[in-house]
């Protein structure tokens, strides 16, 4: 698998678990991304101009670049991931199979 990366070859796992309530208010949009309403970790609120599609696919108004790459980025056989001035601080970007890396 090729590997684009600042620190080299390696790996990194992430996971979580937790449990609780989350609550939120209402009106929700359907299909909308939902956000966390502050740090509390309990509370989410909606994002109308963002939605997910059935199908995966994303609609939203805007998509925001040239952010720094923190952790490992795995991009899945058959994805690609387009990007625009990638800053690589630490981690990798992790290309399976025929995924496909593109700068723009």
């Amino acid at each position: 698998m090729p590997r684009v990366g600042a620190s080299g070859i390696g790996g990194a796992s992430n996971g979580g678990s937790g449990s609780g309530n989350v609550t939120g208010v209402p009106p929700t949009t359907v299909d909308a991304i939902v956000r966390w309403n502050n740090t509390s970790g309990t509370s989410i609120k909606n994002s109308p101009g963002t939605l997910v599609q059935d199908s995966g696919a994303i609609e939203a108004q805007a998509f925001v670049f040239n952010r720094q790459i923190l952790e490992d980025v795995t991009v899945p056989d058959h994805y690609s991931v387009v990007s625009s001035d990638v800053e690589l601080v630490s981690g990798d970007i992790i290309l399976d199979g025929d995924a496909t890396l593109i700068l723009v």
